[in-house]
């Protein structure tokens, strides 16, 4: 079975441009709850609670933030590109 390990950065800022993106997409990275205290962003650390809950619509609108804060402020994500990361993101076990 192969093992998909998430976006290429490259991929990214070739679709969206260099000021679009805010950062790579990582599937089974941060914010996780594993991560160090001295690279978790205040941003992130916000969300994880969100994230690793068992309700579901806390989890909803953890993924969405999450999603929202992958791009830089001020720029919008094209609605079939904040479904496939927010379905990227649900396929991940924390």
């Amino acid at each position: 079975m192969p093992h998909i390990t998430g976006v290429v950065a490259a991929d990214a800022v070739a679709h969206y441009g260099t000021d679009y993106i805010s950062g790579s997409i990582l599937i089974n990275a941060i914010p996780y709850r594993s991560m160090q205290p001295e690279v978790a962003h205040p941003a992130a650390m916000e969300i994880l609670p969100h994230i690793l809950t068992s309700d579901a619509t806390e989890l909803s609108k953890g993924v969405r933030d999450f999603v929202i804060s992958c791009v830089a402020p001020g720029h919008l994500i094209p609605y079939p590109d904040m479904c496939m990361w927010a379905g990227a993101m649900l396929l991940q076990v924390f």
